[in-house]
């Protein structure tokens, strides 16, 4: 049940599909953000990082995370991070990444599991500068919550999907989270969306297990900074 799990419910694929209409809502903003968030922008770091893996979390200065992985729970090579990492002396590699992000393309950054199918995934990709004027955080939870249902409908293997939009704690704040529950061939799974914005890009955190225990780093995240 395990290998079936982690091939089918948590599968990057699902969750990049949280953001592909992105470039579509970015086109009909303006090109300005607002003051708030350029003055709330000096005291943070303002070149966008991939972030990096350290000491068993995903850490990001440009977002002001640090995301903190269950005991046990390993960076797997599905993450561009851990391939990056065996590049470390090749800048190129990291600029490529950006590059690809900055054409509006969501790219898997880091990818977590354990053996008992608990998963993490960190995406980030960019929608445009002017991303903070109306395709906030909430809009992009609720924009793609019948999405994700068809895309775990065009899998196969799923039952009883239901899909939820609440508002969580996330870094000392309230964010909203979009929330899936079911079945995968019998065995039910839970799975959380929560999202951060900044300067046009957009980095979606995702996990998901067949109980709440993955739900538990989100509590353990801080702010860097």
């Amino acid at each position: 049940m395990n290998k079936s799990f982690n091939k089918k419910i948590l599968i990057p694929a699902l969750v990049l599909s949280m953001l592909f209409a992105a470039p579509a809502y970015a086109s009909e903003k303006t090109n300005e953000l607002p003051q708030k968030e350029a003055v709330s922008a000096e005291s943070q770091s303002t070149a966008f990082t991939l972030g990096e893996i350290k000491d068993g979390a995903y850490e990001n200065s440009f977002f002001n995370v640090r995301f903190p992985v269950l005991k046990g729970m390993k960076f797997d090579k599905d993450g561009k991070l851990t391939e990056l990492g065996k590049k470390a002396s090749d800048p190129a590699a990291t600029e490529a990444v950006i590059a690809q992000i900055n054409e509006h393309t969501p790219v898997i950054l880091a990818n977590a599991t354990t053996s008992k199918s608990s998963v993490f995934t960190v995406i980030a990709t960019f929608v445009g500068k002017n991303v903070t004027d109306h395709y906030d955080e909430k809009s992009i939870v609720e924009s793609k919550l019948k999405q994700v249902v068809s895309d775990y409908d065009s899998v196969g293997g799923f039952t009883d999907l239901t899909t939820t939009i609440d508002t969580i704690s996330f870094l000392g704040e309230e964010h909203p989270s979009l929330s899936v529950t079911g079945k995968v061939d019998g065995v039910e799974f839970k799975q959380r969306f929560l999202c951060l914005t900044k300067d046009g890009y957009v980095m979606l955190f995702a996990l998901a297990g067949t109980n709440d225990s993955p739900f538990s780093m989100i509590d353990q995240a801080t702010k860097l900074y």
